[in-house]
């Protein structure tokens, strides 16, 4: 897999034949989300996983909206792929109007456009959207100032704001776990097994003296030895980068926003 990283999106390539996939994912995802549809498409296709912005390791804005998003897609592929032909592109939810929007403004940038879960309509006009504009008009009288207490100067760690920060430590905490590459060894370092964070096996490296083929017992237990080894070392990561992080304030944060009790029985 290579990182491709120009302006403010930022992608991953899988694959190095065939045509390429531009694969636009939905709200609140990134990427890697399709790692595992991207590797089945190896070698007829390669793949490309955009992080749209706001998302993932792309870039933040102040405002967004889907010709934006579109557009900043549109630059991004014709600096990456300057003289390359067309794309087929998925879009799936979000990423599927996107990926529309992107057809419409820029249709030489678009061989074959796959949507999938989004309509083309307004939603907001169909049959049973009643239900969606009452919830948000609900949102919307929401009182956010009381709900971010802990948000801009106030006491740290409390109400929905101190709740975000949390989260979004503990979403930073997680990538960086997920991006660290470690290796796991054995039988002192003849059997090495390079790995992500996410537990993706990168390389296995064996020593030539280990290879014996009148011995193939031994090499199967030192490869396991150092695949635990390095298996050790990914949940050493997470709970390390974890550390710091109190899912009891979150969770009474939650509690104490969402109406729970305070542990006194009423009488």
């Amino acid at each position: 897999m290579t990182d491709r990283d120009a302006s403010a999106i930022h992608a991953t390539e899988v694959g190095d034949d065939g045509p390429r996939v531009v694969f636009l994912h939905g709200l609140f995802g990134q990427g890697r989300n399709f790692t595992q549809i991207a590797k089945a498409l190896v070698p007829d296709l390669r793949s490309v996983l955009v992080d749209l912005p706001n998302h993932g390791r792309s870039a933040w804005t102040d405002s967004t909206d889907y010709e934006a998003v579109a557009d900043a897609v549109a630059a991004w592929l014709r600096t990456t792929y300057d003289g390359e032909p067309a794309s087929h592109v998925v879009g799936h939810s979000m990423g599927g109007k996107v990926a529309m929007a992107l057809a419409l403004r820029h249709p030489d940038l678009v061989d074959r456009l796959v949507v999938a879960d989004i309509s083309p309509v307004d939603s907001g006009a169909g049959e049973g959207s009643g239900e969606f504009v009452h919830l948000l008009d609900s949102l919307a009288g929401l009182d956010l100032g009381g709900l971010l207490g802990g948000l801009g100067g106030g006491e740290a760690g409390g109400g929905l704001g101190g709740l975000f920060a949390q989260a979004q430590a503990a979403m930073e905490a997680s990538q960086a776990a997920a991006d660290t590459e470690l290796t796991g060894s054995a039988g002192g370092g003849v059997v090495k097994v390079l790995a992500t964070g996410t537990g993706e096996v990168l390389d296995v490296t064996l020593a030539p003296e280990v290879v014996d083929p009148s011995d193939i017992e031994t090499l199967q237990d030192l490869i396991v030895a150092a695949m635990r080894d390095v298996t050790n070392q990914i949940a050493a990561l997470h709970a390390n980068a974890m550390g710091d992080l109190d899912p009891g304030s979150m969770l009474g944060g939650l509690s104490g926003i969402f109406g729970g009790d305070d542990g006194d029985d009423d009488e």
